[in-house]
C-alpha cells in the first residue's frame, strides 16, 4: 500500500471560523498598557490510503490547535519578548472516502476545528497564560527591557 502526506498550514474551508475568533485583553504593568491577542493557529495534516488498483482511496486527516500569543505595547509596537506560540491537546481527526487532493480542493473536509472549539481552546490558553504572562512581564521590567520592541 502506497502512503502519500499532504501536509497543509490551514484547510481553505476552515479560514473563516479562524479568522473570526480571537480573544484580546490588556494587561498594565508598572504604568504602561500592554494588549495582548491570543489567535488560533490550525495545523491539518492528510494522509492518503487505499491507492491501488483494487482498493478504495481513503483521506485521513488529523487538525491541531496551537494559540498565538502577541503582545503590543502603547505606542503599538510588538513586543517579542511576549510573543510566543502555545500548544494545546485539542485538535480533531478523520477519515472521509475519496482522495485528499481533490476532497480539500473542492473544500469538502472539514477537518479543522469548529468555531465554538476554537473559542474554548482561545480561552483556556488565556486563562492558564494569566500567571506565566505576569512572570514573563516581571522579568523584562528586572532585566530593564520592558521597553525594548521588535521593529
Amino acid at each position: 500500500m502506497k502512503t502519500i502526506a499532504i501536509i497543509a498550514g490551514l484547510v481553505a474551508c476552515a479560514a473563516p471560523a479562524s479568522a473570526e475568533v480571537v480573544h484580546q485583553t490588556s494587561v498594565t504593568h508598572n504604568g504602561r498598557a500592554v494588549a495582548i491577542r491570543y489567535e488560533p493557529d490550525v495545523k491539518t495534516q492528510y494522509r492518503q490510503s487505499g491507492i491501488g488498483p483494487r482498493a478504495t482511496p481513503i483521506c485521513l486527516w488529523s487538525s491541531k490547535i496551537a494559540v498565538q500569543r502577541n503582545a503590543t505595547g502603547a505606542d503599538g509596537q510588538p513586543i517579542a519578548a511576549l510573543t510566543r506560540k502555545v500548544e494545546t491537546r485539542r485538535g480533531a481527526s478523520g477519515s472521509q472516502v475519496g482522495h485528499c487532493s481533490i476532497l480539500t480542493a473542492r473544500g469538502q473536509i472539514r477537518s479543522a476545528a469548529s468555531a465554538e472549539t476554537l473559542r474554548a481552546a482561545i480561552a483556556e490558553v488565556a486563562s492558564n497564560d494569566a500567571a506565566t504572562l505576569r512572570a514573563e512581564l516581571a522579568s523584562l521590567a528586572t532585566l530593564g527591557t520592558g521597553e525594548a520592541h521588535a521593529r
